[in-house]
């Protein structure tokens, strides 16, 4: 989620925004249907079973990601609700094509005006290391 935190610094004050990065396993249309009906915002990686090519509409020029090894596509797709079937859920997508031919695609509510696309890939891939290491410090501690 995108939330706008205020910190205080003695007389000074900064705001702060927040996203909600999700891993793929909790990212069903209901789940981002439901925050595409809140204030809230989130970045999650989409499944190869939840991607088809008929999905994907208003493709933008492909570009060089700015962080790493891949190109890029801002675009929009359509999710189908396995539990509404009428119901088609449209969000914004960026396809990220790696140089060493892997494929992956990120879906978010937040808009281009806010992030573009390379910041996007970086905010969900960002995650890993520090979630990783936190899940392998407490795995760590209990044996």
């Amino acid at each position: 989620m995108i939330r706008t935190l205020t910190r205080h610094f003695g007389n000074n004050s900064i705001d702060v925004k927040q996203i909600l990065v999700m891993d793929g396993g909790g990212n069903g249309v209901k789940t981002m249907r439901a925050f595409k009906e809140s204030d809230e915002n989130f970045i999650t990686i989409l499944d190869k079973n939840q991607v088809t090519e008929r999905k994907f509409k208003y493709l933008k020029n492909k570009k060089r990601y700015k962080y790493g090894d891949a190109d890029i596509v801002d675009c929009k797709i359509e999710l189908i609700d396995s539990l509404e079937k009428d119901y088609i859920c449209e969000l914004r997508a960026v396809i990220i094509s790696w140089d060493n031919g892997r494929e992956s695609v990120l879906v978010s509510d937040i808009s281009a005006d806010l992030l573009d696309a390379s910041e996007i890939v970086k905010r969900y891939f960002d995650r890993w290391p520090m979630q990783e290491k936190r899940f392998r410090d407490e795995k760590s501690g209990i044996n």
